[in-house]
């Protein structure tokens, strides 16, 4: 990020004292043609967000573009839901989100790997779903859905808007981590 600033409104920032004589001189309306032309100095400062406060930025603009998403979707197994989930083992929350045919997929497939014995208590007779199983079984839907995301970021300006804001957080994101 680089903002130039005059080296006159510099002063102003820096020091209130000094700032007063800048403007009574600037102001005093006796300049002469030499002095109006003047090139000003410029200071360039140049700032840069932590891999944290980038971090943030990113899940913010996930946050945005997926709540226009489902604002506008009319495809209920598309909506996208997201929470903050701490994964096992940290206590650190992370943005999760996940279409609905996915979770509803998982659902269905841990449903199926349980069953109730002759007390009613549920036992599980196969190994949980792993996330390649759940993928591969909705490959199909995730074309789908990806199809008509496509279709409404391009018939939706503000929309896309978002999807790009989404787009350059992630890479100033992915950018200020290849640099620490």
């Amino acid at each position: 990020m680089k903002h130039s600033l005059p080296s006159a409104l510099l002063l102003i920032v820096c020091n209130a004292a000094v700032s007063t004589v800048v403007f009574a001189d600037v102001d005093s309306g006796d300049l002469d043609a030499d002095q109006e032309n003047q090139v000003i100095d410029e200071i360039e400062v140049i700032g840069r967000k932590t891999t944290r406060q980038l971090e943030k930025i990113v899940v913010e603009a996930r946050l945005d573009f997926w709540g226009l998403y489902n604002s506008i979707n009319n495809v209920p197994d598309y909506r996208v839901n997201c929470e903050r989930i701490a994964p096992i083992g940290s206590n650190i929350k992370r943005l999760r989100c996940v279409p609905r045919y996915y979770s509803d997929k998982m659902a269905e497939v841990s449903q199926q790997r349980m069953r109730r014995d002759v007390n009613g208590n549920i036992q599980l007779i196969a190994q949980p779903p792993d996330q390649e199983a759940i993928i591969s079984a909705t490959r199909k839907k995730k074309a789908e859905a990806d199809a008509y995301m496509v279709e409404l970021i391009e018939s939706n300006p503000l929309l896309l808007e978002k999807y790009e804001a989404l787009l350059e957080a992630n890479e100033a994101y992915e950018r200020s981590q290849a640099s620490d």
